[in-house]
């Protein structure tokens, strides 16, 4: 889809919590912004380490699941189930 055809109907913003989403409509497409857990920058901040204990990172794991979950249930038949993995971040710093 191009980005000029798309109507600004066709795009609803919704705030809530992802796990538990507050409508039952299914979806062409959904975006699933997943949490992570910093880790990936352990060399540049190692204070993670420190402040991360493996319970936190289970208790994650069962929240990223949950979302991903919630979301899958939302994709119309015939839709793009297809999950993004957004990685945003602060380089050179």
């Amino acid at each position: 889809m191009e980005v000029d055809k798309i109507n600004q109907n066709d795009i609803r913003v919704i705030v809530a919590d992802a796990r538990n989403l507050p409508f039952a409509a299914k979806c062409d497409r959904v975006l699933a912004d997943v949490p992570c857990s910093g880790t990936g920058t352990l060399s540049r901040n190692p204070e993670i380490k420190w402040r991360l204990t493996p319970a936190d990172l289970l208790e994650l794991q069962s929240r990223q699941l949950a979302i991903l979950r919630s979301a899958m249930e939302r994709v119309a038949a015939g839709g793009s189930p297809g999950l993004f993995h957004l990685f945003a971040g602060a380089r050179g710093k």
